[in-house]
């Protein structure tokens, strides 16, 4: 079973997603309304946000196992893998996958929400709480 989505059905989810809020709403392609307005108007997420939240949630669960189970060191051995530490040296990547794997999209979605995440935590939103999570982090440090 594959977890990554491929390009053309991402693109697809995303058209069908876009379509039927429209269709909901009546708006018709002379109404000339751009998709952002359209998301705004419903209240709802883009379909690339639910999938990334989703598909990060996974990530976080699976992460969060135990280290005797079997998906936790697949996992290791993945991430391992994408920082050049192969289990073997002769190890290949099986011929016809795809060249994008679940790690990638990972490391994508959180670049990405990273950098969102570092310039809203660098105009210090949590108003002197940030020396409680420091404190929290270096209780669970290794």
């Amino acid at each position: 079973m594959s977890i990554c989505i491929v390009s053309v059905h991402f693109s697809l989810l995303l058209n069908i997603h876009t379509r039927y809020q429209r269709w909901i709403l009546h708006i018709r392609w002379y109404n000339h309304i751009t998709n952002d307005e359209v998301l705004r108007q419903t209240g709802l997420l883009a379909a690339s946000s639910v999938v990334c939240k989703r598909r990060l949630g996974l990530f976080g669960h699976v992460a969060r196992l135990a280290d005797y189970v079997p998906v936790n060191q697949i996992l290791q051995t993945c991430c391992k893998a994408q920082d050049g530490v192969r289990p073997s040296p002769d190890w290949r990547r099986a011929r016809g996958r795809p060249l994008t794997t679940w790690i990638h999209l990972i490391r994508r979605d959180t670049e990405y929400r990273w950098l969102m995440l570092s310039s809203w935590l660098g105009t210090d939103r949590f108003g002197g709480k940030s020396q409680q999570r420091d404190a929290t982090a270096d209780r669970f440090a290794p």
